[in-house]
């Protein structure tokens, strides 16, 4: 079944670097299909929240058991980060707002175990109260599994962040790993 909206686990893998290389434990996975580098633990969240509009949430999960988790079981992950998913976990994806997708799309990118967590913007396009419930779901997350987000909201990166890379044209300009400069919205304000 063909995605109606583009379906966000094709998004990495697919494009060679230019130049460069991708070092993940040691190994290149440049080049290696999304779904291998699905099995060495990399789990991508995209910022589109593209989901197949006519499946209920447990297909979506289903689609990411070939990673060997029962579904149950990953259902049970996913409710213990957010219970308020019970409240609309019958309904199809395509009935979802932009908020519940989201919420759907980081529970499948926690089914089976991952080690590391990639999330592009978790909080583009959400209303306030949902971008809490996001941030808190990625705070249940810390300790858990490695992720790396990239965000603009300097709330959410000063509560979540153990380090910061400020980019600029694709270049990192500054690391900042002090406790205190991460906490210091008005000082991020200004890479903005």
């Amino acid at each position: 079944m063909e995605p109606e909206d583009h379906a966000p686990q094709d998004d990495y893998g697919l494009l060679k670097p230019v130049k460069g290389s991708i070092l993940y434990e040691g190994q290149e996975i440049s080049g290696l299909p999304p779904e291998r580098i699905s099995l060495e633990g990399i789990r991508y969240v995209a910022r589109k929240k593209g989901v197949w509009k006519t499946d209920g949430q447990r297909e979506h999960r289903a689609r990411s058991l070939r990673i060997g988790e029962p579904m149950e079981q990953a259902l049970d992950k996913v409710i213990g980060l957010y219970p308020k998913i019970k409240n609309f976990l019958n309904l199809k994806a395509g009935q979802l707002s932009g908020g519940q997708r989201q919420i759907l799309l980081i529970g499948r990118a926690l089914v089976g175990e991952p080690k590391l967590l990639l999330v592009d913007e978790p909080t583009e396009g959400l209303a306030a109260i949902v971008i809490e419930d996001v941030t808190a779901i990625l705070s249940r997350m810390k300790g858990r599994v490695s992720a790396m987000i990239v965000e603009q909201n300097l709330t959410l990166v000063s509560r979540l962040a153990d380090r910061i890379f400020i980019m600029k044209e694709g270049k990192v300009e500054r690391e900042i790993a002090e406790r205190s400069a991460l906490s210091d919205t008005r000082e991020l304000e200004q890479y903005l």
